[in-house]
């Protein structure tokens, strides 16, 4: 490539500098005159400047090699880490149920022989224990169950996650002879898979919006809903029921527990009712 075409005279000078010459191959020539002023033969010297090595072919295909080799490292070793993870929570959720699950299934069924045992021997004192056995281990074996349910990597869609909803709703409303809606994704929107921090959150906030409905509403009628929208999921449990002054609610655990789920989520959580105008659940998450 031609830096300088043009002869340049040198005066005296015994050295030239070139600054900033891209690799490439060059010609330098030089001319000298004598002191009569007379102009001696032109004098060529080719000479090459190399490319600097981070800039060699060799080495961006070495740097390409490595990049690819280190994300595929990564990958592998992120789905060995899901896989391990997978392989516990199977584990633990085949020993739930194996130990821990038939030990409260037998608890419970001892404890309802055992009532019904009392009860026709007329004994009310313990009558009265083994009923509250029975309760109590009833409600810590559905707790369990849902555990369960939770921590199958085989459950982490969102289509087993409503097929639960659905079946915990409506089994709750039709014992209370609640008429019921529900409104949930197509089928085709169900088969994406959800994280379990979203998928245990979600139900049990659900879970217990259910639960308050059917003790304290009074209503006749429940609505819930569950949309998908981009990068959200917005949850409303609504009833026509008695409605209640915000401040003067009775189940006040409950609904802080539903509010600290809801910022674990990092999601909006409200509830908007009022006397005689039924009340509405409100839940909208990142997803």
């Amino acid at each position: 490539m031609p830096i300088d075409t043009n002869w340049v005279f040198s005066g005296k000078q015994t050295q030239i500098n070139f600054s900033n010459l891209v690799p490439d191959d060059y010609v330098f020539k030089v001319r000298a005159r004598n002191g009569d002023d007379i102009w001696g033969s032109e004098v060529s010297y080719t000479f090459h400047i190399s490319k600097p090595f981070y800039l060699t072919w060799w080495f961006i295909f070495l740097m390409i090699c490595f990049t690819i080799g280190v994300i595929n490292y990564f990958f592998q070793y992120r789905l060995r880490q899901i896989q391990k993870i997978e392989k516990i929570r199977n584990k633990l959720s085949r020993d739930l149920h194996d130990d821990i699950g038939s030990t409260l299934s037998s608890i419970n069924i001892l404890s309802r022989s055992a009532q019904l045992h009392a009860e026709s021997e007329n004994d009310e004192k313990t009558k009265t224990s083994l009923e509250k056995i029975h309760e109590r281990s009833q409600r810590l074996l559905e707790n369990m169950k849902d555990i369960i349910w939770n921590i199958n990597p085989n459950n982490d869609s969102l289509d087993e996650l409503v097929s639960r909803m659905r079946e915990y709703a409506s089994s709750i409303f039709e014992a209370k002879n609640i008429y019921y809606e529900f409104y949930f994704p197509d089928a085709g929107e169900c088969k994406t898979s959800i994280p379990m921090e979203i998928k245990s959150n979600l139900y049990l906030i659900f879970k217990e919006a259910v639960n308050n409905l059917s003790k304290y509403s009074g209503c006749i009628k429940a609505m819930i809903t569950l949309s998908i929208q981009t990068h959200k999921i917005t949850l409303l449990v609504e009833d026509d029921g008695r409605g209640f002054e915000q401040t003067n609610l009775t189940h006040q655990s409950g609904l802080l527990n539903m509010k600290h789920r809801a910022l674990e989520l990092k999601g909006d959580f409200s509830i908007q009712s009022s006397p005689g105008k039924g009340t509405q659940i409100r839940l909208m998450i990142p997803y």
